[in-house]
């Protein structure tokens, strides 16, 4: 299986290339408020810019910092656009917008990355980056550990491991990843995963809601 999703990948990985040139970067001035304020991700005094692909939200928070929530449906997740493993639905944002969530059926190599290009985010402000998901009550497989992987433009990374056995179920929760500071120069990609490829075990039960990309001062609004 891993074989196949490595060639997958490949071709996936071109597809992205050519869609981050094409997307536009956020307007230098604040985005349009849509909707009621307080209503939108961000939370109580923050503007939201909604996208029409879905592929992502862009929102302004109250110290006119940019922060993200980056899809599904902008992310590779291998054996996604096979139904007998991953299945596609709607669910409505607080903001009353609906947005595609995936969901985990079945497999056994469990990985999910993308990305962000730095130069979208506020320069010298301490992020957080984190998966938001859910974990279902009658999910298996999960015993084994998750990895969680943040690539950064300098080269660095950061890596740790969840076992999301421990946590609440029939909830969304934020599956932390990294912190890290924007550089006020250098711009490059910043990478994020999460995957389990060692065990063999096959896993279901896990919805996947996106990835938040947020100013750490900004952790307390609703997810």
């Amino acid at each position: 299986m891993g074989t196949v999703c490595s060639r997958n990948k490949e071709a996936s990985a071109q597809e992205k290339k050519q869609k981050d040139e094409a997307k536009p970067r956020p307007p230098e001035s604040q985005p349009t408020v849509e909707g009621k304020q307080g209503d939108n991700e961000g939370g109580l005094g923050q503007a939201v810019k909604k996208t029409p692909a879905q592929d992502h939200k862009y929102w302004i928070d109250k110290n006119t910092n940019n922060c993200f929530m980056v899809y599904p449906k902008d992310m590779y997740i291998c054996w996604v656009n096979d139904s007998r493993y991953f299945k596609w639905y709607t669910v409505k944002e607080i903001s009353d917008e609906s947005v595609e969530v995936a969901e985990l059926l079945s497999v056994c190599w469990l990985e999910v990355t993308g990305n962000i290009d730095s130069a979208m985010l506020t320069p010298g402000t301490t992020y957080e980056v984190a998966f938001v998901i859910m974990v279902k009550e009658n999910s298996s497989g999960l015993q084994y550990p998750i990895k969680l992987t943040l690539s950064l433009p300098d080269g660095s990374t950061q890596e740790h491991k969840v076992i999301l056995l421990k946590k609440a179920t029939g909830q969304w929760i934020k599956i932390p990843v990294g912190q890290f500071k924007t550089p006020l120069q250098i711009d490059g990609n910043i990478g994020f995963s999460f995957t389990e490829l060692d065990s063999g075990q096959w896993k279901d039960g896990i919805i996947f809601r996106g990835v938040r990309i947020q100013p750490i001062k900004e952790q307390l609004s609703v997810v």
